[in-house]
């Protein structure tokens, strides 16, 4: 019976740390359903922190550690089905070639260095101010 005990002691043993770096590989080497899934919210957010007649600052915040992130960026556009990106590798971004007197709306994204796209879960909007008559 001691011989047994020891038996099932040492697969325990062998067993957690097999487990542990299978799980390791599948995470790194693309299996879908072990990553992060896309719109976890609360990771991502933004702010519109200076707008103008035709330009937009944005602060991009997030919880991911800052040495994972690979690029950060903004979709936006003059609806809330946005059509366009850019990407910067602050969290800082500037829009520029805005239309004055329009709203425009914007969500934040992240890319690791995995490749994985990490988007903000709300879309926020701002207005471009007037051009002077």
């Amino acid at each position: 019976m001691e011989g047994m005990e020891t038996n099932q002691t040492l697969k325990r043993k062998l067993l957690a740390p097999a487990m542990a770096i299978i799980l390791a590989i599948a995470l790194t080497t693309g299996c879908e359903d072990l990553r992060p899934k896309d719109n976890w919210p609360g990771l991502i957010d933004a702010s519109a922190t200076d707008v103008g007649e035709n330009y937009a600052e944005i602060e991009v915040s997030t919880v991911l550690e800052s040495n994972a992130v690979r690029k950060v960026g903004i979709e936006y556009g003059t609806s809330s089905s946005l059509g366009y990106a850019t990407e910067m590798s602050g969290a800082h971004i500037s829009l520029t070639a805005l239309q004055s007197g329009t709203r425009y709306y914007y969500r934040p994204y992240v890319k690791d260095y995995m490749g994985n796209l990490y988007n903000g879960l709300q879309i926020k909007s701002f207005n471009t101010k007037e051009k002077p008559v």
